[in-house]
């Protein structure tokens, strides 16, 4: 049985023996790794570019003319990454978008299988940048196995949520300048940038 170092190490012949002999998962989920990594299913991209999934998602915010992102991630099992999108937008409206996340948790009827929060860091020049994310993603991300489910063989709901999530940017958005009485001064431009290798 081959030893499972990077999932790019494990080559065809390993996939299939592997495969006859029922060895361990974490085998098994390498060497299915190494099959989407040579097939086209992983790849690499620039950090420049957006992942194809999210990409609803940060038309969405970037559309509302007062968000801009900075950065996002689809979520990747192979690379053990989390869906996020890190964003500038004024405190009211990040903490609008917090509010009717929290709402909808709260709600009987929820559209999201998780929950999803917006936290406030600071960014590589000390200006102030939110991160829309779902924690149980984030530790899922951590551990192999749950990643491949949730990342690979269920990106369905993942991509659902994802969708969803624009929706609820563009309301929070729409009830503040609803509150405030006029809407944005044009658009942020999109200067965002994706950090999947």
């Amino acid at each position: 049985m081959p030893s499972l170092t990077t999932p790019r190490q494990l080559s065809d012949k390993a996939f299939h023996q592997d495969a006859a002999q029922g060895s361990n998962w974490r085998t098994r989920i390498g060497a299915t790794i190494a099959v989407m990594q040579r097939t086209g299913v992983v790849r690499n991209q620039s950090y420049e570019s957006v992942d194809e999934e999210i990409s609803p998602l940060v038309i969405a915010m970037n559309a509302t003319g007062v968000i801009r992102t900075v950065g996002s991630c689809q979520g990747h099992a192979t690379g053990r990454r989390a869906p996020y999108v890190y964003f500038k937008a004024p405190v009211e409206i990040a903490a609008l978008i917090e509010l009717a996340l929290r709402k909808d948790a709260a709600s009987d009827g929820s559209q999201f299988r998780t929950f999803w929060t917006v936290d406030g860091l600071f960014g590589e020049e000390g200006e102030l940048v939110f991160r829309l994310h779902a924690p149980e993603y984030d530790a899922r991300s951590g551990k192999l196995p749950e990643a491949m489910c949730s990342f690979y063989l269920f990106r369905s709901r993942i991509n659902s949520e994802l969708m969803s999530l624009g929706e609820v940017v563009q309301k929070a958005v729409l009830s503040y300048f609803g509150q405030h009485g006029h809407y944005g001064v044009g658009q942020c431009g999109d200067h965002h940038r994706s950090t999947d290798e």
